[in-house]
């Protein structure tokens, strides 16, 4: 029986998935790990729901922020989130508070870093700006 992939290292006809495992890896563990951050804040907020639920609840909200055309499905998810864990048995508060509670340690948290190096970068652009001679500045 003839081998379907090249094994001599040749890696352009496999598929992508095959090409890069540790990204597929690391991928699925940063889903599953968002899975349990909902579960976790799920519970610290007072509702009890399975696993199972919160997993299902997950995966829908990404379905929908992903196909939805608002940027970083700010609104879809959260709506989605909420909706399908009230579904699940959760209540309407506690879905909600669970939601934005998950949003904010995975969306909006990561990104103070990034808006801290982004305004450093910009200060650093800005005095070499004026020591430039494309900017008519002294050298």
């Amino acid at each position: 029986m003839a081998c379907r992939y090249p094994q001599a290292g040749s890696h352009r006809h496999a598929p992508r998935w095959r090409r890069h495992p540790e990204a597929v890896a690391f991928q699925i563990a940063v889903f599953l790990l968002d899975v349990m951050t909902l579960w976790c804040v799920v519970r610290a907020v007072g509702m009890t729901l399975y696993p199972a639920g919160v997993f299902v609840s997950f995966v829908l909200a990404s379905v929908v922020a992903t196909l939805s055309p608002v940027p970083l499905g700010l609104g879809t998810f959260e709506g989605t989130c909420m909706a399908m864990l009230h579904l699940m048995g959760g209540g309407v508060e506690g879905s909600l508070a669970a939601t934005l509670i998950l949003r904010g340690f995975t969306l909006w948290l990561p990104m103070l870093p990034g808006l801290w190096m982004i305004r450093r970068e910009g200060r650093q652009s800005g005095d070499n700006s004026k020591h430039s001679p494309a900017t008519g500045g002294s050298v």
